[in-house]
């Protein structure tokens, strides 16, 4: 299998990049499920040297696909290739498919496309029902069922009503009216297998296989006879003890049915052995088991009832939600522009929904990065001097390729307008906590105004003769200027000046008021590159926990340890909440990994990032009855 990476989209596009890196991901898992080798391409190479020969194209996400990508995909098939192409289909493509116009449908509040079920031309070992969860899909406004036919069709969330093709194969190519999703790995690799098998049907052998294989891959149990070692003790060790048996009955008869069937037995005790497995973690209170919501509203289109219900259901104690954007307030505020209509107040709901499951509410803030706010914002500040300057004298920095707005610590106007917008929140709602984020630099981008030069000069008590070259950071291999560690000094305490200014208005307003911040989760190198000196913000008081943000996948578990590991030391004895970055996760299991190794370094709590409808339905249900499992 080769995986088509949309390198121009990125390009055009790099606000969007976590995404496109998580439909890869997901196609990467179920790859790995199905037992199929595969690599990633980027489009500049298929422009250069075309497909490779031989292989099997998937397009996990390739939205907006332009004219000469979809040529080169076309003339891969005119050799005999094959494709999956997910989500878009360029129109070019579309006649090979036998497919007309493609209709953008949001899955809206009836969750139009939870599942998939196949269809009377469903190719041999296409499962009877893939859970999906889509929050939208491309639907058809026509199909010519004599060039592709639909094997796989939308089923909503009431199990029954059916809302068309959501799977279309014809002698060439397949098209998926959405990305793959997380979860339910074993049937997706089963659907992804029945399209590969049509044409290959020696790949079902292969698969079932790999699926009876006895190496598990878990952290704390790499085989079956660790996972029985694991569970002895434990509630789940009879269910350990029965899973080993059965594997091993799987691995041992020679099946003379459907190899397809064998697949889904070997499965179907996979799946039984992820829940053994995850049983079989240990468990111990937490001193916070948080979530970040994004959305002031609660979760998709949950409302505030279901967000804190399933939070509360699962075992979360706090939820930090983002009250604030781009310097617009969603709610009363007389510090910010509001965004909000006069009768709406989302903070407010959401605080009632939170105290009436006895969740903690923490008012989440976008302290200095304000990317692209509203034309009279840029032009308001502007005026007073309060954005950021770059090395060229823009008042907007670096922000990987795009060019956006950030307020300047060093000026005073923008330290006394965060410890008001804050400090108004704590005062006028009943918040448990209120939470910086983005509460430094962007790298080395900010900030080189003649007003910062004036206030670093005074500061160092030094003249820079040559500015900013003096206090740049050195590209490349070229030496960092000759004042860049003082400079990078001054930074800091230039963020921890807002921090403590924060701290004391907002404990003036509400003593009980919790405060805490995101931070980025390398100590102490990011001190240095983003001016967060978070360790002195503990020491001083001016927080009450820090909140790293650890986001690291599976295969980067090492680093994510010895991150922790250097946030404990450098925390001392306040307490520390890990971020997990959950979507970076094909499932629970990594998740509760995570979890048993930062309790094991001494974390006092965590947080997920973010509170989605797959975290609620999938993942948290499933730590629920393992590593977040009582109180």
């Amino acid at each position: 299998m080769v995986l088509l990476r949309p390198t121009r989209y990125l390009a055009e596009k790099p606000g969007m990049a976590s995404e496109v890196h998580r439909y890869l991901q997901n196609a990467r898992d179920i790859l790995e499920t199905a037992g199929l080798r595969h690599h990633t391409i980027d489009e500049e190479t298929v422009l250069d040297a075309g497909f490779p020969e031989g292989e099997f194209l998937m397009c996990p996400y390739n939205p907006y696909m332009q004219a000469d990508i979809a040529g080169a995909i076309g003339a891969f098939l005119d050799k005999g290739g094959h494709a999956l192409l997910c989500y878009f289909c360029e129109e070019s493509l579309r006649p090979r498919l036998g497919i007309g116009d493609l209709l953008y449908t949001s899955g809206g509040d009836g969750d139009l496309f939870q599942n998939l079920q196949p269809t009377g031309y469903a190719p041999p070992g296409m499962p009877a029902r893939v859970k999906q969860s889509s929050w939208n899909a491309y639907l058809l406004a026509s199909i010519d069922e004599t060039v592709g036919q639909p094997v796989m069709e939308w089923i909503a969330a009431d199990g029954y009503t059916n809302y068309g093709p959501a799977l279309v194969m014809s002698e060439e190519a397949a098209w998926f009216g959405h990305v793959m999703t997380r979860g339910d790995f074993g049937n997706k690799a089963a659907m992804l297998l029945s399209v590969i098998g049509r044409r290959h049907p020696e790949v079902w052998d292969r698969a079932a296989k790999w699926a009876a294989r006895t190496d598990l891959g878990f952290r704390y149990a790499k085989d079956v006879a660790g996972l029985v070692k694991l569970a002895a003790g434990t509630p789940a060790e009879d269910r350990a003890r029965t899973l080993a048996r059965d594997l091993g009955s799987l691995r041992d008869q020679a099946t003379g049915g459907a190899p397809w069937e064998a697949f889904r037995e070997a499965a179907d005790v996979r799946a039984r052995a992820e829940s053994v497995y995850l049983a079989s973690l240990p468990s111990r209170p937490d001193k916070m088991r948080g979530v970040w919501v994004v959305s002031v509203e609660g979760v998709g289109n949950w409302g505030w009832d279901k967000t804190a219900r399933i939070a509360k259901e699962n075992g979360l104690t706090d939820l930090f939600v983002r009250v604030e954007w781009g310097g617009r307030a969603n709610y009363r505020s007389k510090v910010l522009r509001e965004r909000i209509g006069p009768d709406e107040d989302p903070v407010a709901d959401g605080i009632a929904a939170c105290h009436k499951y006895g969740l903690k509410y923490h008012a989440w803030f976008i302290n200095l990065n304000w990317r692209k706010p509203p034309q009279e914002i840029i032009d308001e500040y502007a005026a007073k001097g309060f954005w950021q300057i770059s090395p060229e004298g823009e008042n907007r920095v670096s922000e990987g390729r795009d060019k956006v707005y950030w307020l300047n610590p060093s000026e005073p106007g923008v330290v006394k307008l965060q410890a008001d917008m804050m400090s108004e929140v704590a005062a006028n709602y009943a918040v448990d906590g209120v939470h910086f984020d983005y509460i430094r630099y962007e790298n080395y981008s900010g900030s080189y105004g003649e007003r910062d030069r004036q206030r670093f000069e005074k500061w160092a008590r030094i003249k820079a003769e040559n500015w900013p070259a003096d206090v740049l950071r050195g590209p490349g291999d070229e030496p960092d200027g000759k004042l860049h560690e003082r400079f990078c000094e001054w930074r800091w305490e230039q963020v921890s000046t807002v921090v403590r200014a924060v701290s004391e208005a907002v404990r003036r307003a509400n003593p009980t008021c919790k405060l805490s911040a995101a931070v980025y989760p390398s100590w102490p190198y990011h001190r240095k590159s983003v001016g967060q000196d978070w360790a002195l913000w503990l020491h001083e008081g001016w927080i009450d926990f820090i909140c790293p943000m650890a986001y690291d996948t599976p295969g980067n578990f090492e680093r994510h340890t010895d991150r922790v590991r250097r946030q404990r030391e450098a925390a001392e004895d306040k307490p520390l909440m890990v971020g997990l970055g959950s979507w970076l996760h094909p499932g629970p299991v990594s998740v509760a990994e995570a979890i048993v190794a930062d309790r094991e370094l001494g974390a006092d709590g965590f947080l997920f990032f973010s509170y989605t409808p797959q975290l609620g339905q999938t993942i948290l249900p499933a730590l629920r009855q393992s590593v977040l499992a009582g109180d």
